[in-house]
């Protein structure tokens, strides 16, 4: 999904690229796909290249991820990048949560993910990148998708802590990030930058590489 943002930096930093456990080409094992479970392999990751701190840029679920990680390994984490995820506690009650998560028990799993993903995207988003991402969120095996789905509303991810670290959050215009939501966030994050993109869905970055790339390039490279 980060395909479009690499060549952008033409080497000027070093990228490391991973697919979290219970993704692409990472091992999918029984495990409670928990946000710390996530942010503990990041750190295995991180720790094998000798990264003593980095740039965490996550996207949807990846932001939560990204969160858990800095309470994790506060002196490990240079910034973060929330790309169209939440970093206010969601307001959706348990029944919801059931609700969502479900389907997700059925046979026909890959189904119902692949009419959630459709709802992702703007009326003008290439058909083609709707047509990878679905191909891609699909594939992802049913213990995985029910886990990780759970687990992403757990309290624990949600807590208002701080972030003193610098914050670069973009996000689709949309009603779910109004003014209300850009305050918590610069309350959350007092260094935080947040832009704004029209035209595009939650997949932003593949779907206007270049507007994307012009928001992330000056914020990493000055770090």
């Amino acid at each position: 999904f980060w395909r479009e943002q690499v060549p952008s930096f033409d080497g000027q930093i070093r990228i490391i690229l991973l697919d979290l456990p219970g993704h692409g080409q990472s091992d999918k094992p029984q495990e409670e796909y928990t946000m710390g479970y996530f942010a503990r392999a990041v750190n295995a990751v991180l720790k094998d290249a000798k990264v003593d701190g980095a740039i965490l840029v996550g996207h949807s679920m990846g932001v939560p991820v990204a969160r858990q990680y800095y309470r994790l390994y506060p002196n490990s984490a240079r910034a973060l990048v929330s790309v169209d995820g939440a970093l206010r506690p969601p307001t959706l009650d348990p029944e919801r949560i059931r609700q969502f998560t479900e389907p997700l028990f059925r046979p026909d799993y890959q189904q119902y993910i692949g009419k959630m993903v459709d709802g992702m995207f703007h009326p003008e988003s290439p058909a083609a990148i709707r047509e990878q991402v679905k191909a891609v969120m699909q594939a992802a095996p049913q213990h995985v998708a029910v886990s990780a789905f759970r687990h992403m509303f757990d309290a624990s991810n949600w807590l208002t802590d701080s972030i003193s670290i610098p914050l670069l959050a973009v996000y689709t215009r949309s009603p779910m990030w109004n003014d209300d939501y850009v305050a918590f966030v610069r309350k959350l994050a007092p260094d935080s930058d947040i832009e704004l993109m029209d035209g595009v869905g939650h997949f932003l970055m593949l779907e206007k590489p270049t507007e994307f790339n012009e928001k992330l390039k000056p914020f990493v490279t000055r770090l």
